[in-house]
């Protein structure tokens, strides 16, 4: 037990800024269920092909009545220029002001965040940063959190968007403020007490950088850095189903996923 707990200090936090990337996508992308004797290869499919959209979905519906566009980036980032129709809500505005960095804000402060700027129950959210980052991720899990039943991160963020040649604004829309309610789901996030309880008998995931795995480390957890989520070049979106569920075959399905 002394050995876990000089791990868990270590990492200063156990929940991560990378880890929602891990979250939402072994939420959405595995294969097929294997057959006992299967006569040929199955396609692989993301189970949830929702949590993801692409520029060009995004470019044809962002305008629609009940779709709110939400950057992730710095208020800076935001401010320079953005995809039109977007409101800026960045990752850090999500942190609790009161608790060890990166904790998630209560719930009185998140329906505040999230209704000012015009979410409630049908709102569908689409979120998106620079692509290759964990700012998107890390909002789609804070709605998930919190209940939010309509979130999908824009696969590519904003890279693949200015690659493809689409047009940014600096202009801040107009927004009616909404009530955002509130239904917390404790299964979307893990406790310190819950993780020591569940060594050995759960799935811990951590995708920090290979340095800080190797500077300590929960015991019996599998490392798959962040990063490896995504394509390689000059425009990464996130790897194929396939790819994916390559990435996590290891992975028994009847077992919950703690990511850090």
């Amino acid at each position: 037990m002394e050995s876990l707990m000089e791990s868990l200090m270590a990492m200063k936090s156990l929940w991560r800024f990378a880890a929602p990337c891990a979250a939402l996508l072994l939420a959405g992308a595995s294969a097929q269920e294997p057959a006992t004797a299967p006569a040929q290869e199955k396609e692989v499919r993301y189970a949830n092909p929702g949590l993801l959209v692409d520029s060009a979905w995004l470019h044809a519906h962002g305008q629609d009545a009940g779709v709110r566009i939400v950057d992730a980036r710095s208020a800076d980032a935001y401010a320079d220029s953005h995809i039109p129709g977007a409101v800026s809500i960045p990752r850090s505005s999500t942190f609790a002001a009161d608790a060890p960095s990166g904790m998630v804000a209560g719930p009185e402060r998140i329906a505040e965040l999230f209704g000012k700027q015009g979410i409630d129950a049908k709102t569908h959210v689409i979120v998106y940063d620079e692509g290759v980052s964990h700012a998107a991720a890390r909002i789609f899990w804070t709605l998930e959190l919190y209940g939010h039943p309509h979130v999908s991160v824009l696969d590519g963020g904003i890279g693949k968007w200015v690659a493809e040649e689409r047009n940014l604004t600096k202009k801040t829309p107009e927004v009616r403020p909404a009530r955002f309610e509130v239904r917390a789901k404790s299964a979307r996030s893990s406790s310190k007490k819950g993780l020591i309880a569940g060594v050995g008998k759960k799935i811990f995931l951590d995708v920090r950088s290979d340095r800080e795995w190797s500077g300590g480390r929960i015991p019996g957890a599998v490392h798959v850095e962040w990063t490896k989520n995504f394509t390689t070049g000059e425009v990464p979106v996130y790897q194929s189903p396939a790819e994916l569920a390559a990435l996590y075959s290891t992975f028994a399905r009847d077992k919950a996923v703690h990511a850090y």
